[in-house]
C-alpha cells in the first residue's frame, strides 16, 4: 500500500478493517492515525507491545522504541505516557507489562 493510495471501495467494514489486511511500517502509521482520530492511542500501543511480545518469538526492537519513547517526558504533553499504556495493558490482558515483558524476555 502506497501512501497516496487510496482504500479501494470494495474494502467493507472501513477504513481500520482494510489496514489489518495490509502490512509494515507505513500501515502502523496509518493505524496510528486513526486510533489518535478516534481518540484510541494508548490502545495501539496497547496492542503493538502485545503483538511484539505474543507467540513464538519476540519483536525486542519494537518493545524497546515503544517503552522509551513513552517514558519520555517530553511526550507526556500528548498523555500517552508509560503509566496509561500500563494500565491499559492490564486491563485489556489481566497481567501487567512489566510480568509479561519479563516472561517474555527471559
Amino acid at each position: 500500500m502506497l501512501i497516496d493510495e487510496p482504500v479501494p471501495k470494495s474494502k467493507k467494514g472501513g477504513i481500520e478493517k482494510y489496514l489489518a489486511s495490509e502490512k509494515g511500517e507505513v500501515v502502523d502509521g496509518y493505524v496510528a492515525l486513526v486510533k489518535t482520530a478516534k481518540g484510541e492511542l494508548i490502545q495501539f500501543y496497547v496492542d503493538q507491545l502485545y503483538a511484539a511480545m505474543k507467540g513464538l518469538g519476540t519483536d525486542d526492537n519494537l518493545i524497546i522504541r515503544t517503552l522509551i519513547s513513552r517514558s519520555e517526558s517530553c511526550f507526556l504533553i500528548t498523555q500517552i505516557d508509560l503509566a496509561n499504556i500500563k494500565q491499559e495493558f492490564h486491563a485489556k490482558y489481566g497481567t501487567t507489562l512489566e510480568n509479561f515483558v519479563k516472561d517474555d524476555t527471559s
